[in-house]
């Protein structure tokens, strides 16, 4: 995009955005293509003639895997712009604000083109931002990634500012998504014939829908900085509506930013929890029931390694080795025809999200478990009511009947938790509820007075999220610390 106040936004795309990704991903790659021109005309934010001399990001050069500018009076005429002069000034600008919305498209476009050409358009995980923006929230990596390589959403956009349409100021992708995202000036032309019109975030829902990508909301906040260091106004208001303090930034000579503001610290996956519990020991054995893409698998540092899911979504063979054994299968044919009958040290349970199938994952674990084996069951309390449906189009469906937006959807499998109270008085248990994934730590330890509350396994199955709500106590919230602390104490004393 245009470098017009990167002086500003610099340390929160480093440390907000860049930083975590850092943190969080095997490789990351990272490539800038800047909109550069010598005198900015933008009515709509009152930037009229102002003069841009190199912008920040061009010293920077250096840090970029891919640094290109695309300097706008030297690309060659796009004859898009003739056509959108045909079509009604709905900004009444002289048709200025449909010239920079195709200079930013073609912009993208061949950012795309650069990321082909280093062979990385088969990445997981794209992130797609703007350099003139302030981001308040750090990007939650390890949390949200999931819903992507989990195939839960396709495309991750903020969830704020739509305008009838899809907000297009940053996005984070899968590569079907950052392709189409990127290029989408390929489809402008047919767009603007058939509206007669044109607004970005309104063409972008329009090629979002016709590609049929799953879409989610993404809870972060970023704020547009004009040239002159200042924020633009609809983003200050929209600071009040989040009752968040602005950034205080300063335009004098080439400071940046003062941090602060609010930022969220990078949530925990489970990755890094399974590293906790294990610090200081090694790991035998593991057991991941639904694995999809592998991105918790494949970082698992273990002895063994075995791996179930009806249909890996990625390469098996580029993470084979010694001790790892992938089953394309689903848990109950894996358990019934093809478990060696060895005892496993931790296992994940993260497969189908319903309270039968989960249920017989973790009475199938219980099998393949001795006295020290820990089990992880994710995603044990729903996110909001929809989420707790049984199926994800379900959730999503009504979600959006009730005017909400988002692909998430963790099923009924805090049920699994019910059972583990009424029917399993051996077993101690708690729920991670702060930051990250919400998972139940299991393990082997009577639990003093245990008591059951319900009458049978039927009524378990019959509980809905509104008596989860009212019955919260039973799931044992603790903070991720606690939680493994207590879990730690077992594997000390076995």
């Amino acid at each position: 995009g245009l470098d017009r106040s990167g002086q500003w936004t610099w340390d929160s795309i480093a440390e907000r955005i860049i930083a975590p990704c850092v943190e969080s991903f095997e490789q990351v790659k990272i490539f800038a293509r800047l909109n550069v021109v010598s005198t900015l005309n933008n009515p709509r934010s009152k930037e009229m003639g102002t003069q841009l001399g190199a912008g920040a990001l061009s010293s920077m050069s250096a840090l970029f895997d891919s640094y290109q500018e695309d300097v706008q009076e030297s690309l060659p005429p796009d004859n898009m712009l003739n056509e959108l002069s045909t079509i009604p000034d709905q900004y009444r600008d002289g048709h200025t604000s449909y010239r920079n919305i195709v200079h930013v498209l073609g912009n993208q476009g061949r950012l795309w083109g650069d990321v082909v050409a280093h062979g990385c358009d088969d990445a997981d995980v794209f992130v797609i931002i703007r350099p003139d923006l302030f981001y308040m929230t750090v990007l939650p990596v390890r949390d949200l990634i999931k819903s992507l390589v989990d195939d839960q959403v396709d495309l991750l956009i903020p969830d704020w500012h739509h305008f009838g349409g899809l907000n297009d100021r940053f996005a984070v992708a899968n590569a079907r998504a950052a392709s189409i995202y990127l290029q989408r000036s390929g489809s402008l032309r047919s767009y603007v014939r058939e509206k007669r019109t044109l607004r970005s975030e309104r063409f972008l829902r329009d090629v979002v829908t016709k590609a049929q990508l799953k879409v989610g909301g993404l809870d972060m906040l970023a704020l547009r900085v004009r040239a002159s260091g200042k924020i633009a106004a609809r983003d200050l208001l929209l600071l009040k509506e989040r009752q968040m303090k602005a950034p205080l930034i300063k335009i004098t000579g080439d400071s940046a930013p003062v941090k602060g503001g609010i930022s969220t610290q990078v949530v925990q996956n489970s990755v890094s929890r399974i590293a906790a519990l294990f610090e200081g020991r090694p790991l035998g054995r593991y057991l991941e029931i639904g694995v999809q893409k592998g991105v918790t698998f494949t970082q698992i540092q273990a002895a063994e390694k075995v791996a179930v899911d009806p249909k890996f979504r990625f390469r098996t063979s580029k993470h084979a080795g010694e001790g790892i054994a992938y089953f394309e299968c689903t848990s109950d044919d894996y358990f019934c025809s093809h478990w060696d009958g060895k005892k496993f040290d931790l296992i994940f349970i993260d497969g189908l999200h319903v309270f039968e199938q989960a249920l017989r994952d973790f009475c199938n674990a219980l099998t393949a478990a001795h006295r020290g084996t820990i089990i992880i069951l994710d995603d044990t309390i729903p996110s909001d009511v929809f989420s707790s449906l049984q199926t994800q189009e379900r959730a999503v469906a009504m979600r959006e009947s009730g005017g909400g937006v988002g692909r998430a959807w963790h099923g009924d499998v805090f049920k699994v938790v019910y059972f583990i109270h009424d029917f399993c008085p051996t077993l101690s248990y708690a729920t991670i509820n702060t930051g990250g994934n919400p998972q139940t730590i299991v393990w082997f330890e009577p639990r003093k007075d245990a008591q059951p509350l319900f009458k049978s396994l039927e009524q378990i199955s019959r509980t809905t999220y509104f008596d989860l709500l009212e019955q919260m106590e039973i799931m044992n919230c603790m903070p991720e610390e606690e939680a493994i602390v207590m879990a730690r104490r077992m594997l000390s004393n076995t």
